[in-house]
């Protein structure tokens, strides 16, 4: 080695600053694959959540839309009302409109709970 050469001491000191950078910076990504795996284990539980809802809706869908069709047929038969009280039948008409009733009380309650 020349006089002009810089010795391995002067070349540690002058590249310590890099490395603390790098040290620090080696620190800060020391989690990143702990943090990953509970991301990723998380988003499934998520989407699993979300299937599940999901699944609720569509029953819940289904469930309305047959009861809705149960109520227009109540709601827009004058004709079946008539032929009720005609054939004697009023209990059985009264008991399905009490029916119907008893759903549409309870509507305003599901729908604010989903």
């Amino acid at each position: 080695m020349g006089p002009t050469s810089p010795s391995i001491s002067q070349k540690v000191l002058a590249n310590a600053p890099s490395y603390r950078q790098i040290q620090a910076s080696l620190a800060d990504l020391r989690d990143v694959l702990l943090v990953f795996a509970y991301q990723t284990k998380r988003i499934k539980l998520l989407e699993c959540d979300l299937s599940q809802a999901a699944e609720s809706v569509q029953k819940c869908a289904e469930t309305t839309k047959k009861e809705r069709e149960a109520h227009e047929r109540i709601r827009d038969s004058t004709a079946r009302k008539l032929a009720y009280k005609l054939t004697r039948r009023k209990e059985k008409y009264e008991e399905k409109a009490s029916r119907e009733e008893r759903y549409t009380s309870l509507t305003p309650y599901f729908i604010t709970w989903i």
